[in-house]
């Protein structure tokens, strides 16, 4: 039996940088360092599980829980990440937190394997790839007729992106 697909990470990369950071500095200055390990603690959840987290009840319960303060303040907090650019304000309003740069990261470490991704791919903000790697050996089979398993995802993909974009256009 094959071993599942594991989506989340075990480390994620951090910039050395990351306290110089503008918006990483507002936070501190308007929430002290609960403000700063609030955040240290979504990213280490989003990259737990994948490259977005969903804010339901429950999730801000055990935050709200963890830092022994009330449902509200967590959630003002994440809001003020929000009005800082920390995370993306569409999908913020759909109650999912992520980022261009928490899915670079995320994708760096992981390669461009969208495999188990499938049914989350209207989170994605960044640009990919839809080329396929180069060939490094001399032969390879060519399949005729049927379409291979990466023509049939990528055409999901692109499908999912198009609905994506008409999602994430801001209202006027």
């Amino acid at each position: 039996m094959a071993r599942p697909v594991k989506l989340g990470l075990d480390y994620f990369p951090t910039d050395t940088d990351i306290l110089k950071n503008i918006k990483i500095r507002k936070l501190i200055r308007k929430y002290r360092e609960l403000g700063f390990v609030l955040y240290l603690q979504l990213l280490t959840d989003i990259y737990r599980n994948s490259y977005f987290i969903e804010l339901s009840d429950e999730y801000i319960f055990d935050l709200a829980d963890q830092f022994h303060k009330r449902d509200k303040t967590i959630l003002e907090m994440i809001d003020f990440m929000v009005e800082v650019d920390l995370f993306n304000k569409n999908l913020r309003n759909s109650l999912i937190l992520t980022s261009p740069s928490i899915q670079k990261r995320y994708f760096a470490v992981k390669g461009n394997s969208y495999k188990g991704l499938e049914k989350d791919l209207l989170y994605i903000l960044i640009p990919f790839s839809t080329e396929k790697p180069p060939v490094i050996s001399g032969e390879t089979p060519q399949r005729k007729g049927k379409k291979s398993k990466v023509e049939e995802i990528l055409l999901v993909v692109i499908v999912v992106l198009r609905a994506r974009e008409k999602i994430l256009k801001p209202s006027k």
